[in-house]
C-alpha cells in the first residue's frame, strides 16, 4: 500500500467506519461488499492497494500523495540532486 508520514493530521471522524476498505474495494470492482468478504487474503490485498491507487489518481492532491510515497519509498539516493543542494546551500563537493 503506498504510503508515506503526513505531518498534518486532520481530526478523524467520531465514529470509526469499520468496513471502510471493503466499501473502496467494492466501489472500485463494481461488486458488493459480500462478494469482498469472500476473497482470499492474497486477493483482497492486491485489490486493496489497486482500489486505493484508482481512487488517489482522481484528485490533483491524490496524485500528488501518490507522488510523495513513490519518492519515500525509493532506495536509490540521486546524487546528482545532492550534489545540486549542496552547493546551493554552501557545502561541500
Amino acid at each position: 500500500m503506498p504510503f508515506y508520514p503526513e505531518s498534518d493530521t486532520e481530526e478523524g471522524l467520531p465514529y470509526e467506519i469499520e468496513m471502510y476498505w471493503e466499501h473502496v474495494i467494492a466501489d472500485y470492482l463494481g461488486m458488493t461488499v459480500a462478494d469482498v468478504l469472500d476473497f482470499d487474503i492474497v486477493d483482497y490485498l492486491a485489490l486493496r492497494r489497486e482500489a486505493f491507487i484508482a481512487q488517489m489518481s482522481k484528485t490533483k492532491e491524490g496524485r500528488e500523495y501518490l507522488q510523495n510515497c513513490k519518492m519515500y519509498e525509493a532506495e536509490d539516493a540521486d546524487y546528482s540532486a545532492v550534489e545540486e543542494l549542496q552547493k546551493e546551500l554552501g557545502g561541500g563537493a
